[in-house]
């Protein structure tokens, strides 16, 4: 906060990029996975915004979080696949795109569970942070079932390394739940 070229950087960033998100959020457009790492930041600017009185900064956090629950709905729609599992994926082409050379455990996600977290810790109704623990619930539900294994949660490689990508989103919803 008292460093004026971060605090440029990242509400230059969002001017550039909030339009051009938002306009793909309404009209259905997909977005990366791993793009969830970046709603943190979304969203620790708004409330910063917002601790330090800024002008508009209540609207700003208003319209960050309406932006964080679209998002988080798209995400949740768009990564179930046909066996009712999600999975963290890419879209390319309007094709998933489950190849990338990217560190992500392939299959898990650790992403959505994660922007689930972020999207319920915004300046939302209860009604919809109700909604995001729903869908958090059944997320939650539905990798146990199906990436759960003898010792955690196994990716792709089919190791129990997935159980440390999985924490990452739990610890975040915990944090949310404790801290409504």
């Amino acid at each position: 906060p008292s460093e004026p070229a971060f605090g440029r950087l990242a509400r230059t960033g969002r001017s550039h990029f909030e339009p051009l998100w938002s306009q793909a959020l309404e009209h259905g457009g997909n977005i990366a996975a791993d793009q969830v790492r970046c709603w943190r930041i979304l969203a620790e600017l708004a409330e910063l915004d917002v601790r330090l009185g800024s002008a508009g900064a209540d609207a700003d956090a208003a319209h960050t979080a309406t932006l964080l629950h679209s998002a988080a709905r798209n995400h949740f729609k768009g990564e179930q696949t046909t066996t009712g599992a999600w999975l963290d994926v890419t879209i390319v082409g309007h094709d998933p795109a489950t190849n990338l050379p990217v560190g992500d455990v392939i299959g898990l996600p650790q992403n959505l569970l994660e922007g689930l977290a972020v999207a319920h810790g915004a300046q939302l109704d209860e009604d919809v942070r109700a909604e995001l623990r729903a869908l958090f619930t059944a997320l939650l539900r539905s990798t146990t079932e199906t990436y759960g294994a003898p010792y955690g949660f196994a990716g792709g490689d089919r190791t129990s390394a997935g159980s440390v990508r999985v924490l990452a989103g739990l610890v975040a919803m915990l944090g949310e739940l404790h801290h409504p």
